[in-house]
């Protein structure tokens, strides 16, 4: 198995970049990649697709000769106003160059809209794949245990509801509608409830069920979880278990980069338990970083760039020769970076909701000068060519 990752500063999305430097690593040990798996909308992330993103990985498996397994579950799960359920197939159907992609859909009745999770029924769509193959898929689902009869009849409505001046069609309309409104109000709630705490981000949940939040701790924090063989973020979120009684997923499960320091949870709690929940995750975030040390505005280089946080009783500096910068190739579980001769050279904090200067984004360094102006990286040029303090 081979993994691609998604960047979080584009919304969760794959790059062609990245989809080809994996496949490279991949022939390179010896691997012959045979199928690409995408959720749309996202698991654990909750994003949704753009047509140029999907473009992009139909285009790539089909040059490839990779078959595209294409989970859609969640695909009536849409929230964000400004997007809306492409599915694979129509894409590749329309995009040239993807005339031979062949391609796998998947939808079910456990999970999306309906999330009835104890009715185990659902189906996939076979798209220009070989027909010895299809044979061999028919044979092997009609030797093995099938769906109860329940299940299968809750397959048949969700690919053919109730039409207009059916018996069941207004009351089927009305459910549907008060499900989806909560699920759009909850998802709301859960990201703009994260995002106000001091030290967590979150993206917006644009679609299926879940956020995935990053968060800040101390460095102490880290060191103590390397002391008990665990990720910061395991370590973080069993504190956060036995303190509330809150069970979210560490980030670091899904595969997610080391340096990610988050947690995978979801929407579904009823509305009263929501902002309960924000309060426990409030008042856990503070408790934690408090127990290690607080969180402390970031140790600069003297090449302007944030390295790392300092640690409990170490001063804050700007690094250089002072004690604390020959850390700074130790990973810093803050966010993530980008190396260039072993040396961190990029960084995006956290740090106290701390923006761009210039376009007020999240995602920032810090100018040379000694003002240490935080700058997005796209400002940082304009930035830099007309700052006057600039050492």
């Amino acid at each position: 198995q081979v993994g691609y990752e998604l960047d979080e500063s584009l919304g969760w999305a794959v790059t062609k970049s990245e989809l080809e430097k994996q496949l490279r690593y991949a022939r390179e040990n010896g691997l012959t990649v045979k199928a690409m798996v995408i959720l749309n909308p996202g698991n654990p992330t909750g994003q949704v697709m753009d047509r140029d993103v999907l473009e992009i990985i139909c285009r790539f498996c089909s040059d490839n000769q990779i078959v595209l397994l294409a989970d859609e579950v969640y695909q009536r799960n849409v929230y964000a106003p400004n997007k809306t359920f492409l599915s694979a197939r129509k894409v590749a159907l329309e995009t040239p160059g993807c005339e031979n992609l062949q391609l796998v859909s998947f939808h079910s009745t456990s999970k999306g809209l309906i999330g009835e999770c104890g009715r185990r029924g659902g189906y996939m769509e076979l798209h220009n794949i070989d027909s010895r193959v299809q044979e061999n898929v028919h044979k092997l689902a009609a030797t093995g245990l099938c769906s109860g009869l329940a299940d299968q009849v809750m397959t048949s409505l969700m690919v053919n509801p109730p039409k207009v001046g059916d018996e069941s069609y207004e009351s089927f309309v009305a459910e549907e509608k008060t499900i989806y409104d909560g699920l759009v109000r909850r998802s709301h709630a859960l990201v703009q409830g994260l995002d106000a705490i001091s030290g967590v981000t979150c993206e917006q949940a644009e679609g299926a069920i879940y956020a995935f939040p990053s968060i800040t701790i101390p460095q102490s924090a880290c060191i103590e979880a390397d002391k008990r063989n665990q990720t910061p973020d395991l370590m973080y979120v069993i504190s956060l278990l036995e303190e509330t009684g809150i069970c979210v997923v560490p980030a670091s499960r899904f595969g997610q980069r080391m340096v990610t320091v988050g947690f995978h949870t979801t929407f579904l709690p009823p509305d009263d338990k929501m902002q309960e929940a924000f309060e426990g995750f409030a008042r856990h975030h503070a408790s934690f970083c408090d127990r290690y040390g607080g969180l402390a505005i970031p140790t600069l280089c003297n090449d302007g760039m944030v390295i790392r946080s300092p640690g409990r009783g170490e001063k804050r500096s700007r690094g250089g020769e002072e004690p604390g910068h020959e850390l700074c190739t130790r990973p810093p579980f803050t966010g993530r970076w980008k190396t260039e001769n072993n040396m961190w050279t990029e960084i995006k904090t956290k740090y106290a909701k701390i923006k761009c200067a210039l376009c007020n984004t999240k995602i920032r360094t810090y100018c040379k000068c000694d003002k240490k102006v935080p700058m997005c990286t796209e400002c940082y040029g304009i930035h830099i060519s007309n700052c006057s303090n600039t050492n």
